[in-house]
């Protein structure tokens, strides 16, 4: 199956390392610079869609729709996550990712407005996974 889902897995793992480093050269970089907003716009994106893919990928493989003797590249490759059912699931995952987040965000915020953002954030994120 890791043949046929390469493609969102390649990207999914490209997000990984992508919101790793950014973290990293954002808390850590010694010049504070635009680069700061770069990481920062990198940190966001990549938090987006590396758990999107992990949706995709999870939706595609639940869904049963994996066609191991296909004979095409895009029956191959791409129809089997590429799909309304995989792409819902990943956008589940990435509200389920995002209320986790912002529930352990509300702990660590020590201004009691950012607590209150995170709480926001959390109940949005929560409506969100339910619909």
């Amino acid at each position: 199956m890791s043949i046929h889902l390469h493609i969102p897995l390649l990207i999914m793992l490209i997000g990984i390392i992508a919101r790793g480093t950014a973290f990293v050269f954002r808390h850590n970089d010694a010049v504070i610079d635009n680069m700061q907003d770069v990481y920062n716009k990198i940190f966001a994106w990549s938090s987006f869609f590396t758990p999107l893919f992990l949706g995709i990928i999870t939706g595609s493989i639940i869904s049963g729709h994996i066609d191991l003797e296909a004979t095409d590249f895009m029956t191959a490759y791409i129809y089997n996550w590429f799909n309304w059912f995989s792409i819902t699931v990943g956008l589940f995952t990435v509200a389920l990712c995002g209320f986790l987040a912002a529930i352990y965000l509300i702990g660590e915020a020590d201004d009691e407005h950012d607590r209150g953002q995170f709480i926001r954030k959390a109940k949005f994120m929560n409506s969100a996974a339910v619909v």
